[in-house]
């Protein structure tokens, strides 16, 4: 996906190539989660003995939940509780980008746009603090840092997703780099077992390092999946219907652009599918090689 050059410098213009930019972004990082969770499940599987790590992320992320489940079957007796205990990953997004990224959009100047935060805004807070707020020392109307969940603008750091309103091009592309650009941790982890019942040491040794090898990052994209890049997909996946609707009309107003306009419009309405089979694969793998390594939160 590329942006358009040659277009007329029109507000039409200006967004409709600033949502191209968007959707190569949005393509390329969930391509790029995918990847993180294939390594984690080729690390996990090669620590486990699998040999064969050939196949789609799906195969692979299979072959190497089976492997976990017979190892921990056979290294622990058949009433042995085992867990995997994690802290969940948390994801922060800088609500400024995408503040910025919607001013850059719209032609306007960053002052006059803030992000909203679907989260705790652990920056400035002007809206409803369902927690504490730092200017007010309650909860309610908040013009400071908010200590819980913030239902208004948010300029700084927000544990969850960032919101914008805009048109349909430029909401998608201010939601789409910002929330893509979440930060995730990997989580602590701890592994809970009775050591009397301990059958086979060395597959059970196994187990738990292909555990600690992988699963913390298996966690951590499941997270930001599940929330930062759910929420930026779903709203570009709108603006893609709503261009791919107008794209005649749409391509008219560009001036001599109007063939790579309406190209770039018909390759976003058709990456929709590729990129949901991702982050549902992506998803899907990490639950079941979570299963397998009995991981709670």
């Amino acid at each position: 996906m590329k942006t358009c050059g040659g277009i007329d410098a029109t507000a039409t213009g200006r967004s409709l190539n600033a949502f191209f930019a968007a959707t190569a972004v949005l393509d390329q990082q969930v391509a790029e989660l995918e990847g993180t969770v294939r390594r984690a499940c080729v690390d996990m599987g090669q620590e486990l003995g699998l040999v064969d790590m050939q196949g789609d992320t799906a195969t692979i992320c299979q072959s190497t939940a089976a492997a976990l489940d017979a190892h921990l079957k056979a290294g622990l007796k058949a009433e042995a509780q085992f867990e995997a205990k994690y802290t969940p990953a948390e994801c922060r997004v800088n609500a400024e980008i995408a503040a910025r990224a919607k001013a850059e959009c719209e032609g306007k100047a960053q002052a006059e746009i803030q992000a909203r935060c679907e989260g705790t805004c652990q920056g400035t807070c002007s809206g409803t603090c369902s927690g504490t707020c730092s200017s007010q020392g309650t909860s309610g109307e908040c013009q400071g840092e908010c200590q819980g969940t913030c239902s208004g603008t948010c300029s700084g750091t927000c544990q969850g997703s960032a919101n914008v309103e805009a048109n349909a091009t430029c909401e998608a592309s201010a939601e789409v780099r910002a929330n893509m650009e979440a930060e995730c941790t990997p989580p602590e982890l701890e592994v809970k077992y009775e050591a009397s019942l301990v059958v086979d040491e060395e597959k059970l040794a196994r187990a738990r390092r292909a555990i600690q090898k992988g699963l913390p990052a298996l966690i951590a994209v499941e997270a930001k999946l599940k929330g930062p890049v759910a929420k930026a997909f779903a709203t570009w996946g709108v603006a893609v219907k709503d261009v791919y609707s107008s794209s005649a009309q749409l391509s008219s107003q560009v001036g001599h652009g109007a063939a790579c306009v309406a190209n770039q419009i018909a390759a976003a309405f058709e990456a929709m599918a590729q990129i949901q089979v991702r982050i549902d694969v992506s998803v899907q793998a990490s639950v079941a090689v979570g299963g397998a390594c009995r991981a709670s939160s």
